[in-house]
């Protein structure tokens, strides 16, 4: 089955959950932003870069939050830090560097 995210339905008995967000995925685009803008290295093919968000995304939980608690998120123990997250990026950017798919 192939989807696109503009082609789900969220809204469930009348409730909208657009809203909920993987916390953990917002923070590694912004890592992988910082990272891409900074890094001559990288292949920036369009391949290499979702290999890269894929890889990042499968080696961090997901952590869905409602936009209105993402303060309460930050300040919790299980929150994952943006360092801990770029870690996890450079790591998914190696591994493709190492192992491009094209």
């Amino acid at each position: 089955m192939y989807f696109t995210r503009t082609s789900l339905n969220y809204t469930i008995n009348e409730t909208s959950l657009s809203d909920l967000i993987n916390y953990n995925e917002v923070l590694v685009l912004e890592v992988m932003s910082e990272i891409f803008e900074k890094e001559d290295i990288i292949c920036k093919c369009p391949v290499c870069t979702e290999d890269i968000y894929a890889l990042s995304l499968n080696s961090l939980p997901a952590k869905y939050i409602q936009d209105s608690r993402i303060k309460n998120y930050i300040e919790s123990t299980s929150y994952i830090s943006k360092d801990d997250v770029k870690k996890v990026v450079m790591n998914a950017v190696r591994k493709v560097h190492n192992n491009p798919c094209h």
